[in-house]
């Protein structure tokens, strides 16, 4: 995996708890679709994993720059963990591979990732579901929400 320096900037950073409490991170690639990035956030920190969590907005139009921006804005009116990269390679598969790079190297002890795109929308029980059967079939990586 290439090292997030070379891979992503990071744009934008908002941080309610510290980095070492963040065991799940939902990456969020966006391209061009600011209105709908909007959407997909309201409903993904309407989530209640049962844990911290912290959300990556990854740009991947460094040239627009539309779903930093409005991602910038979103996380500046709300308290949650987050960080704003720009993909530097044009791509689905670049902006996912950068943002997972920027999660792996900013939070120690995560021990999952969730994936949602700018043109979805969160089920109000998505992360408590996926968490549920994380821990489920990996009791190690939770062993704070085992007990």
């Amino acid at each position: 995996m290439t090292p997030p320096a070379q891979d992503a900037t990071e744009f934008y950073r908002t941080a309610v708890d510290s980095n070492e409490s963040i065991e799940l991170v939902v990456t969020l690639p966006t391209f061009r679709r600011p209105e709908h990035l909007l959407k997909t956030l309201r409903t993904v920190i309407s989530q209640a994993p049962g844990c911290p969590f912290a959300i990556v907005v990854m740009e991947n139009d460094a040239e627009g720059m539309e779903g930093a921006n409005a991602a910038k804005m979103f996380f500046a009116d709300h308290r949650i963990n987050a960080l704003v990269v720009i993909a530097h390679q044009r791509g689905n598969c670049h902006a996912y591979n950068a943002g997972w790079s920027v999660a792996l190297a900013t939070y120690p002890n995560l021990h999952a990732i969730a994936v949602i795109d700018d043109d979805e929308l969160a089920a109000p029980d998505w992360l408590d579901s996926l968490v549920s059967v994380h821990r489920q079939t990996r009791r190690s990586c939770w062993r704070a929400a085992a007990s």
